[in-house]
């Protein structure tokens, strides 16, 4: 049960804290008055320029709202002028602001401007908007845009030969960013040919950089599989070390760049649980999809029939036995087995770790110097404890 006190002026704010309307329309906005309706009460209403201009774009006003004694809603009526182009495609905006109440009386404080004010946002609409052909051609033929990329798509060019990313800041610059700027001077040169976002609202960029991730992470794994032929070492140890490592170190840089930037652990975690996500559902999931389909339009083939698996042909322990008469895409687990049970065992213990800081210290990351040296040595030790534990039951079950 809710009790209102009638003997109260009352609290002021509009029904919404943004209106949406049309060229040629007129726009009405409620003011309620709530927690009270006792006395005449009255507050001024004015109009304020944003990207949608009084007198141009709509019919500027300014005056008092009067509320009488019980009174408790009132509405303001604002003329929306039609441009008459129609070739406008964005929205415009404009506010309608209350201010200066009566002794008493208060505007909501739950809502934009507070208790000193009340804010409504009005956004008008383009009467007709144009065709999705018509914005694709305006898009792909904005000259003046293209010269902004280009001067913007100069200036990758730019920051990716000099060191430190400008003549200026190369005058200044270390021994050591030298160093650092020889040996990746290739690489910054062949990701400025990525788009800047500016470019066709950032999907060239996003595109052109989701080809680059892929042919970089296939080339860090092809070289680390060679080095890993090259050493003698086994394929299961190849893959969770030198190919983790390859593929997982940009992953790692990233997370650690979002920790230091943001005031909370969601991007840097979220980004490591995001990327095991992508390489174990896309990965290896459309992987073995394609293989699927390929295998049952093609079928059983003479290659496929004189692999061996635990010292038998294929043909031998699948199709001769009955197991699997027609054949199938197999791909043999070899140590997986064992290898995501001591994965899953160190996940679990890192779980356990972040739940422990949240309590002790209120977050994931950070905490006392002491306690960020020692969780950080912890979470290499499972790693290592990882590593060593695949690798021993791969050199004794290889």
């Amino acid at each position: 049960v809710t009790v209102l006190n009638d003997d109260m002026p009352g609290v002021l704010s509009f029904d919404a804290d943004e209106v949406q309307t049309e060229e040629g329309n007129v726009a009405t906005i409620g003011v309620v008055r709530m927690q009270g309706s006792s006395g005449r009460i009255e507050c001024t209403f004015s109009m304020e320029d944003d990207s949608a201009v009084g007198g141009k774009d709509f019919v500027a006003n300014s005056g008092k709202l009067v509320f009488e004694d019980g009174e408790l809603h009132k509405d303001i009526t604002i003329q929306i002028n039609d441009s008459g182009n129609a070739d406008r495609e964005n929205d415009i905006v404009f506010r309608l602001n209350l201010r200066d109440p009566s002794p008493g009386v208060k505007f909501d404080a739950n809502q934009d401007g507070g208790e000193d004010a009340a804010v409504c946002n009005i956004i008008v609409l383009p009467r007709r908007r144009p065709s999705w052909s018509t914005r694709l051609y305006r898009r792909i033929f904005d000259l003046e845009s293209y010269r902004v990329v280009a001067e913007e798509w100069r200036e990758q060019f730019v920051g990716a030969v000099f060191c430190n990313g400008s003549a200026e800041d190369q005058m200044e610059a270390s021994l050591l960013d030298w160093f650092f700027h020889i040996m990746t001077l290739v690489w910054k040169v062949l990701f400025a040919f990525i788009p800047p976002p500016t470019l066709w609202s950032g999907w060239g960029c996003f595109f052109a950089a989701l080809i680059m991730i892929g042919a970089v992470t296939a080339l860090v794994g092809e070289i680390a599989s060679l080095l890993g032929c090259a050493v003698g070492m086994a394929d299961e140890v190849t893959a969770i070390t030198l190919v983790a490592l390859g593929t997982s170190l940009p992953d790692t840089f990233a997370s650690k760049a979002a920790a230091q930037q943001d005031d909370n652990a969601d991007n840097s975690i979220g980004n490591v649980m995001g990327s095991n996500s992508v390489n174990v559902f896309l990965g290896l999931g459309i992987s073995w999809t394609i293989g699927a389909a390929f295998w049952a339009s093609e079928g059983p083939t003479q290659q496929w029939l004189s692999y061996s698996y635990e010292g038998k042909t294929f043909k031998e322990k699948y199709v001769d036995s009955g197991e699997y008469p027609d054949g199938g895409f197999m791909v043999p687990a070899e140590t997986l087995l064992f290898s995501v049970i001591v994965y899953t065992a160190v996940a679990l213990c890192c779980i356990t770790l972040l739940i422990c800081r949240r309590f002790k210290y209120g977050g994931e990351l950070g905490g006392p110097k002491f306690a960020q040296l020692r969780d950080s040595i912890f979470l290499v030790v499972l790693w290592a404890g990882y590593v060593s534990a695949s690798t021993v039951y791969a050199s004794m079950h290889g």
